[in-house]
């Protein structure tokens, strides 16, 4: 898939600072921005960035499935893959952009999520 190979190793890294990332996903103010950091950096992401790059995600009220379809997508497999180190406050974040992204209309429910 999508989120194997890169990791950090490339000259447009954050190195070591996982701030730097999170910096970077709230900077992103579009949704090829997500997907170019999650392409770049998605195995590297920790549950912090995953939490982070779903509230991202429900700011820009311009996504709609289509778009944002893909970045979705593996945003779910991240959560799926980080979910047993989050603790209740990442979780109800997760959640509750998830809900809002349903309620809208701007994604379907991932039953197994």
């Amino acid at each position: 898939g999508r989120l194997r190979g890169g990791g950090l190793e490339n000259s447009s890294s954050p190195g070591n600072d996982p701030g730097q990332l999170t910096s970077w996903i709230r900077q992103c103010n579009d949704v090829g921005g997500l997907l170019e950091l999650l392409d770049r950096h998605g195995p590297s992401f920790d549950y912090i960035h995953v939490g982070s790059t779903w509230v991202t995600l429900v700011k820009m009220r311009s996504v709609g499935k289509e778009d944002g379809g893909e970045v979705i997508q593996l945003l779910q497999v991240l959560t799926r893959d980080r979910v047993a180190k989050m603790g209740a406050q990442a979780v109800a974040n997760i959640l509750h952009s998830m809900a809002t992204l349903n309620a809208s209309g701007r994604m379907g429910v991932d039953d197994e999520l």
